[in-house]
């Protein structure tokens, strides 16, 4: 029974900044951490959500390693701490093919692996974790799939209760799905897992790779983002953020000739930020591709041998011997042959560059924030240009009103059996994660008594004045109350709200 009560109310008039923006940070190098936090140490932290970075590797059901080193995971950690942005680190697969599939198909090691990541985020300090296994994907075979698929589910749905228990966050990265549901990588179980995770990033790159053409036409985020919003419901949408290549590929055909050992025929990757230094250095002109890319081509000449040395062959051991041998025959013998290298040979490589700059990122950018989607996710933070940030900050994107600092209502509060049941929302109106919450219990004349921490990340439809309605909590609190106590609802933000919890509303029971 609700004798009083006070509530915080949502505050209209103050402007929230608009993060939309996540991404990667490569951490193989001190100076892929420098320029992965560049933006955010630049003046752009505002347009950040959350950051990943890469840090680790799951190498068996109770082992994560350290990928890079500690030293730039570090620097990496520290920046985005500094700036106040939660840090979701992202674990790889680095088991090797279907280990990690016979991993989840065992309850026991299943139980291994979900407690193994909920120790490492919390003995870090982390705000959750971020999953990139591509395994299952792009080395196990599609014939693994549907045995796959369940024992998938059911890791995110054991993984998600865990992180969540402990107040952490639970992100997952997968390649993407399109044409309706018949293309792409149902193996991830889209809607069994979105109940139990926070945020599901979706790499949409790498349409082109075997041959030249666009990393990630706009025709093709369209179609996925049309699967997207025909599976997952309007209120849970911001849970999703769209993968967007800063990288772009050159691709290397053979136009005329035999060409020699030293003619470069692979495929490159070519960084959005040294793209067009790339097309000046080769006297190319960079044209607007219809898939909202940048293309253009250049020719390399390559002389050289037609083949490489070859090496001596391998004599075999006599298998007989002899006491003596007969005297050499000096007229028989002939000067040893050295065998060239096939001579020399000219061919002309055409190089064929596609990649995006910034009006191809902006123009993704505003199609996924149309949708209703959260924003974008960055592969990778650092190969991008200084120039690209500007414009993506001038983006509006719709929060909500409030800020800075957690709002929300403790809805309800009642004596239940040995403890009290209490409902409402709460949030950080300038991120659209799930916030963790604790629940204080004032009995008259004893000393307030404080909840372990309860994520607010129930559906909340009501909520109108925010995109993201996934806030809500109804939660059971082992703490005895009494006619007259006080129960108090406490919220934690992110930013500048991290630092200290917030008293949203009050009722006595």
């Amino acid at each position: 029974m609700f004798l009083a009560g006070s509530d915080r109310v949502e505050d209209a008039s103050a402007a929230t900044p608009a993060r939309f923006v996540t991404g990667w940070i490569p951490n193989w190098s001190s100076s892929a951490v420098i320029e992965g936090t560049r933006a955010i140490n630049g003046g752009y932290a505002n347009v950040f959500g959350e950051v990943s970075p890469f840090g680790f590797s799951a190498v068996a059901a109770d082992r994560i390693a350290t990928s890079g080193t500690e030293g730039n995971l570090t620097v990496a950690v520290t920046s985005l701490r500094n700036q106040g942005l939660p840090v979701l680190p992202s674990i790889t697969d680095g088991t090797g093919k279907l280990v990690m599939a016979g991993i989840l198909a065992n309850p026991a090691t299943r139980s291994q692996h979900v407690q193994a990541i909920t120790n490492l985020v919390v003995a870090r300090g982390y705000d959750g974790i971020d999953l990139d296994y591509e395994g299952f994907a792009f080395s196990d075979g599609r014939s693994s799939w549907t045995s796959t698929r369940p024992n998938w589910a059911a890791f995110i749905a054991e993984l998600g209760a865990s992180l969540h228990a402990q107040g952490k966050l639970l992100s997952v990265t997968v390649p993407p799905i399109w044409d309706g549901g018949s293309s792409g990588y149902w193996v991830y179980a889209w809607p069994e897992m979105l109940p139990h995770i926070d945020r599901l990033r979706l790499m949409v790159y790498d349409w082109s790779v075997s041959s030249p053409g666009p990393v990630s036409p706009l025709s093709w985020q369209a179609n996925v983002i049309s699967y997207v919003t025909s599976v997952v419901p309007a209120d849970q949408r911001s849970k999703v953020q769209i993968g967007v290549n800063a990288y772009g590929r050159s691709w290397a055909t053979v136009t005329s000739g035999t060409c020699p050992t030293n003619a470069s025929l692979a495929t490159l990757g070519v960084q959005m930020e040294s793209a067009a230094q790339l097309a000046a250095d080769n006297g190319a002109t960079p044209v607007r591709d219809a898939s909202g890319e940048l293309r253009f081509t250049y020719d390399v000449s390559y002389t050289g041998n037609k083949t490489g040395p070859t090496p001596a062959p391998l004599l075999p051991t006599p298998s007989t011997y002899a006491n003596g041998t007969a005297p050499i025959d000096t007229g028989v013998l002939r000067p040893a042959l050295r065998l060239n290298s096939g001579g020399s040979t000219t061919c002309t490589v055409r190089r064929t560059v596609y990649y995006p700059d910034e009006m191809t990122i902006v123009q993704r950018t505003n199609a996924v924030i149309q949708a209703g989607l959260s924003g974008i996710a960055i592969w990778a933070l650092g190969y991008d240009t200084p120039a690209l940030w500007a414009p993506l900050s001038g983006i509006d994107v719709p929060r909500g009103p409030g800020g800075p600092g957690p709002v929300g209502a403790l809805d309800s509060a009642a004596i239940s059996g040995a403890g009290v049941v209490v409902s409402g929302w709460a949030l950080d109106p300038e991120f659209d994660l799930p916030v963790t919450i604790t629940v204080s219990v004032t009995n008259p004349g004893q000393a307030q008594q404080m909840s372990g921490p309860i994520m607010a990340r129930d559906l909340r439809p009501d909520l109108t004045s925010y995109p993201s309605r996934t806030h809500g909590f109804n939660a059971g609190v082992v703490i005895p109350a009494v006619s007259g106590a006080q129960v108090c609802l406490h919220a934690r933000g992110f930013g500048l709200a991290a630092s200290s919890p917030v008293t949203i509303g009050c009722r006595t029971v």
